[in-house]
């Protein structure tokens, strides 16, 4: 219960509770629901605080602190459900992405790619053959996706267009707070004609497939 789940300070326990009053979990499956058939963005969704954590904890240098974006909990638990699951089984059921997709693709694991690149390593060596390997870490990657292209992206494995519009509008309209140690702050950047934000935010429950989606 200390881990935060969306910029309200609400935690998973408090969602949790609405299973035991059906009523309750009625009215939250229709407000998750009808902004993904609408493509409507709800005025508390569009508010997400981004934060910083350490990758190595005890090692805060700047070079390696993490952005977390926190979103809505029902607009994540979308992204989750409609992108990172109910996409990729569609995806690859009808084999929609390509054979060197690991990492988030049901059915494989990200050590599954490492083990090729040793394989192929030891091939390159007992044959006593000439070869290179790149590695191409795409840094900052999530930051790096346009809304409008993911947007069409998912569409084409499988996403209704008001899901992929939704997704577009939502990072379009965000409100992007900063949180620190002494708090929330109380201005916000968004995107404008003049400056336009891209990426889809780290830590979107979507973001593994949406990536995907692009390779």
């Amino acid at each position: 219960e200390s881990t935060v789940t969306s910029p309200y300070g609400l935690h998973i326990g408090h969602y949790k509770a609405a299973t035991y009053r059906p009523k309750i979990l009625n009215v939250h499956r229709i407000l998750l629901l009808i902004p993904f058939i609408t493509a409507m963005v709800p005025v508390r969704w569009r508010r997400t605080v981004q934060t910083m954590i350490e990758k190595e904890p005890g090692a805060p240098w700047i070079h390696r602190l993490r952005i977390i974006e926190l979103f809505d909990a029902q607009a994540n638990a979308g992204f989750q459900i409609f992108v990172g699951r109910k996409m990729m089984q569609h995806a690859v059921s009808n084999n929609l992405l390509c054979e060197e997709s690991f990492g988030s693709t049901p059915g494989k694991m990200a050590v599954s790619a490492l083990m090729q690149k040793t394989l192929a390593i030891d091939q390159l060596r007992i044959e006593r053959r000439a070869g290179g390997l790149f590695d191409c870490d795409a840094s900052g990657c999530y930051d790096r996706i346009l809304p409008p292209l993911a947007s069409v992206h998912l569409q084409s494995l499988g996403v209704q267009k008001s899901i992929g519009t939704f997704l577009a509008r939502l990072m379009f309209q965000a409100k992007r707070h900063v949180r620190t140690k002494h708090g929330v702050s109380k201005t916000n950047i968004s995107t404008t004609r003049k400056r336009i934000l891209h990426g889809i935010g780290q830590g979107n429950g979507g973001g593994p497939a949406i990536w995907i989606s692009h390779l």
